[in-house]
């Protein structure tokens, strides 16, 4: 819903600033009186999914999350690529130690609120 320059400002930010993004925006919701901090929950798929987990690993921001299909390793999700998809997602994340510092399943000790995951047969 952003359009290109969103798009473009996640080249080399991907995992950083959509989940400030989202933060940011809950954050503001609860400063307006809009909604409640303590019930404070994230959804997402695919993608979404996981800017829900990186919110949920990385940030305080939400009390419980849930994730249909999301990505919570950036560096299977690029080894499962096709090469030339494999180099769009490098533009997005960046070089080695920002796959690894990104993706939520290397950090699950992080986490600190409920969250279900949703992931189907054919999803590896």
């Amino acid at each position: 819903g952003y359009g290109r320059e969103y798009r473009e400002r996640l080249l080399g930010q991907w995992g950083v600033v959509d989940v400030n993004d989202c933060c940011s925006c809950a954050t503001f919701l609860v400063a307006t009186g809009r909604v409640d901090a303590q019930r404070l929950c994230v959804t997402g798929e695919s993608a979404g999914g996981f800017t829900t987990l990186a919110c949920l690993a990385f940030r305080q921001t939400f009390k419980a999350g849930s994730s249909l299909y999301g990505i919570a390793d950036l560096a299977s999700l690029r080894a499962g690529m096709h090469k030339f998809e494999a180099y769009y997602i490098d533009n997005l994340v960046g070089n080695k130690q920002a796959y690894f510092e990104r993706s939520p399943i290397n950090f699950v000790e992080r986490f600190t609120c409920p969250v279900i995951l949703f992931q189907g047969l054919d999803d590896p």
